[in-house]
C-alpha cells in the first residue's frame, strides 16, 4: 500500500514543496537524466513516460505507444491494479503534447526496458521518497520484462524465419505483388483475414510492422505456417505467383485445422 506522497521537489525540503507544486510543463531536476529533464505530474504520483524515452536517446521501435501495446506490458499494468491500494485516477495518462505519462511503477518498468543504467538512476532517485512494498514493486518489474524479452526473442526468430520464407519465393519466381499475396493467403489460411484485416482488428495504422505487433502464439503460429509452406514449395518445386500462394494458403489451413483442434 502507498501511504504517502513523494515530495514535489527532489532538491527542497518537504516543507519547502509543498508550497511549490511541480507541473507537467516544468521538469523536475531531481529526475533529469543525460541532461533530458523528467516530469512528473503535480502530486508526483506518475512519471513521463515521453521525457524517459528521450532520455534514453529516443530509441527507434521503443517509443511509449509500443511498449504499451507488448503483452508483457498489458500483463503488467493488470497486475498493478490489483495490487495498488487505492487507486484513485487510470495508471496511464495522455496529455497532448506533454506526451505520455504513467504511474511510477509503470514508469520504472518502462526505464528498464529502455536501459539498465536508466533504470537504476530513475529508481534510486524515486524510491528515497516512496514508501511502500518495493521489493514486491521489483519482482512485478522482472516478470514483465522477461516476458517482453521473450518476445522480442520470437520477434527476431520470426524475422529470420520470414527472411528465408521470402528467399524461397524468390528463387521460385514469385515477384511484385506475389509477395503480399502470399502473405496474405498465409494470414487468410490461419484466421480468415488478410493483412489489413488483422490490422483494423488490433486498431493498428495501415502500415505498421504487423508481427511486431502480434503475441507468442500468434507469431509462432505463422512461423509454423511459413516453414510448411517453404517446404512444400521447395519438394514440388511450385513457381510463380499464383501456385505459390496456393501453397501458401493449403498449408495454412493445415495449420488452421492443427490448433483449432
Amino acid at each position: 500500500m502507498i501511504k504517502k506522497q513523494i515530495p514535489l521537489s527532489f532538491g527542497k525540503s518537504q516543507a519547502e514543496s509543498k508550497n511549490s507544486e511541480t507541473k507537467p510543463e516544468n521538469g523536475d531536476k531531481g529526475l533529469a537524466f543525460g541532461g533530458v529533464g523528467i516530469r512528473e505530474d503535480k502530486d508526483g504520483s506518475m512519471i513521463s513516460l515521453t521525457d524517459l524515452w528521450k532520455a534514453a536517446g529516443e530509441p527507434k521501435n521503443q517509443q511509449p505507444a509500443q511498449w504499451l501495446r507488448l503483452p508483457g506490458t498489458e500483463k503488467l499494468i493488470e497486475a498493478l491494479k490489483e495490487q495498488i491500494v487505492g487507486l484513485s485516477h487510470n495508471l496511464i495518462k495522455t496529455r497532448g503534447r506533454l506526451g505520455t505519462f504513467a504511474h511510477w511503477q509503470l514508469a520504472l518498468a518502462y526505464a528498464k526496458y529502455l536501459s539498465p543504467e536508466l533504470h537504476l538512476h530513475v529508481n534510486k532517485i524515486y524510491m528515497r521518497y516512496r514508501s511502500g512494498d518495493v521489493t514486491l514493486a521489483e519482482e512485478i518489474l522482472d516478470k514483465a520484462a522477461e516476458e517482453n524479452m521473450e518476445l522480442s526473442v520470437k520477434q527476431a526468430l520470426s524475422t529470420l524465419n520470414r527472411n528465408e520464407f521470402i528467399g524461397v519465393l524468390k528463387c521460385h519466381e514469385v515477384c511484385g505483388f506475389g509477395f503480399a499475396r502470399c502473405t496474405n493467403c498465409t494470414y487468410k489460411g490461419i484466421w480468415d483475414r488478410t493483412a489489413a484485416q488483422i490490422r483494423s482488428d488490433k486498431n493498428l495504422p495501415a502500415k505498421a510492422n504487423l508481427r511486431k505487433n502480434m503475441d507468442t502464439d500468434e507469431l509462432v503460429t505463422v512461423m509454423f505456417a511459413e516453414m510448411l509452406a517453404k517446404n512444400d514449395i521447395k519438394k514440388r518445386d511450385v513457381r510463380g505467383n499464383t501456385p505459390c500462394a496456393d501453397a501458401c494458403l493449403q498449408n495454412a489451413l493445415k495449420v488452421r485445422k492443427v490448433i483449432s483442434e
